[in-house]
């Protein structure tokens, strides 16, 4: 090894530490760094087993390489073991995810709270922390399960949705989720997200539907959320046809979709209804994940106004000084009242795109004014779209939002059954 080699190490270990620095600590929200900050922090801390294992090899190369007689390498192998404490404390932190949701069900459910599932579904409540599962961060699909590809809701190419379910379902009518998609209301499709979850509750007595919808610039606002209540339309007049219940429709969605989730749940306003104002499209819960919950940055969590700038180029038809009245209609914290159904807001403690303290506030409005069921969980050193692919902090996500909405479904049927009396 000669003085290239050694100065080439020397870099390359101290991006790692920076790497795992900027996974386990929260930096200041920064508009301009924001997407930068959240791609290496949500690969590092989402895969940090893996990171961990890498550098450790790297160490042990450097040990037997017999190297340090280089300044560059010692220092090189000192950032390295202290990049890998890093690592290992994320790590430790996503193993505790279920205990945080587990002390959240404890609080509002009781002790009890697993037993509040229907007694016919309980075998679907698969406690999946096993290690094939995160081990493989992007083996995605169940082979039990079948996709029904690109069925239109609408005209337009980007009115499409899918539907995934068991090969076999022997107990009739299934509930339903409609998931709807991030991408900052500009990009994104419906088989690129959420897909661990998606094949998982569609394996365990779920039908999953997830929808494209029109993007910006060319569509903008509020042409996402009509493409989204056309859909949910869509599905309590079809989805009977593949073994759903059209009348238990619960709605998710990550960031944007979010967002989206959230209108869908919160609004029945028939103005976001042209010409199907007459359908059904209330929702029976909603979980949304690391959405956005206010365009208007009422409380000035957003530190500048990138995001306004974001917003009137390429998703509004107008600015937030033109169209103030458009803005705060579709921020979800304006849209809040008693009637809203049961909800599960999850976000992450270091989420670079929409600041926890927007959450928070979010959460806080929805505990005054909800009369239904809702839980707020933040998840520490969590990024943004932190469940797009096999982690230990996904599974213990995924099985907390299966038993949240298992146990909402069978409060739901238990309702049904008082009513027949």
């Amino acid at each position: 090894m000669d003085v290239f080699w050694a100065n080439t190490i020397l870099i390359i270990a101290s991006v790692a530490l920076c790497c795992s620095s900027l996974g386990r600590f929260r930096t200041p929200y920064n508009s301009h760094l924001s997407f930068p900050l959240f791609m290496i922090s949500w690969l590092t801390s989402e895969l940090a087993w893996l990171h961990f294992l890498l550098q450790g090899a790297a160490c042990i190369f450097l040990l037997i390489s017999h190297s340090f007689q280089f300044w560059q390498v010692q220092v090189a192998f000192a950032l390295l073991v202290a990049s890998m404490f890093l690592l290992l404390s994320m790590h430790r932190i996503s193993l505790q995810t279920g205990r945080i949701f587990k002390q959240h069900f404890t609080a509002l459910f009781g002790d009890d709270y697993p037993q509040r599932v229907a007694a016919h579904r309980q075998h679907y409540i698969a406690h999946r922390h096993h290690p094939r599962y995160w081990l493989r961060p992007f083996s995605m699909r169940a082979p039990n399960v079948v996709r029904h590809r690109d069925l239109a809701y609408g005209d337009d190419t980007r009115q499409t949705l899918d539907i995934y379910h068991s090969h076999t379902n022997q107990e009739g009518k299934l509930p339903v989720m409609l998931y709807i998609h991030g991408g900052g209301w500009i990009v994104g499709n419906k088989s690129q997200q959420a897909l661990p979850m998606i094949y998982h509750l569609a394996s365990k007595g779920w039908v999953v539907v997830t929808i494209n919808y029109r993007l910006g610039p060319k569509s903008r606002f509020p042409d996402p959320l009509i493409d989204a209540k056309r859909a949910l339309a869509w599905v309590k007049n079809n989805i009977e046809g593949y073994g759903g219940d059209a009348n238990f429709v619960v709605t998710s969605g990550g960031s944007a979709g979010g967002q989206l989730a959230l209108m869908l749940a919160q609004s029945c306003d028939s103005k976001w209804q042209p010409g199907f104002e007459k359908e059904d499209t209330q929702v029976a819960a909603c979980v949304p994940l690391y959405a956005v919950y206010d365009f208007t940055n009422q409380h000035r969590f957003r530190t500048d106004n990138t995001f306004e700038k974001f917003l009137t180029r390429f998703v509004m038809p107008s600015s937030l000084t033109e169209g103030s009245t458009l803005w705060h209609s579709l921020s979800p914290i304006h849209q809040l009242h008693a009637r809203i159904p049961p909800m599960l807001t999850i976000h992450g403690s270091h989420d670079s795109l929409v600041p926890i303290e927007e959450a928070r506030e979010f959460a806080n409005c929805v505990k005054k004014v909800s009369h239904n069921v809702n839980m707020f969980v933040e998840l520490e050193a969590t990024q943004h779209a932190f469940e797009i692919f096999h982690s230990v902090r996904t599974e213990f996500t995924i099985d907390a939002i299966q038993l949240f909405l298992e146990i909402i479904y069978q409060d739901y049927a238990q309702s049904i059954e008082h009513q027949s009396v």
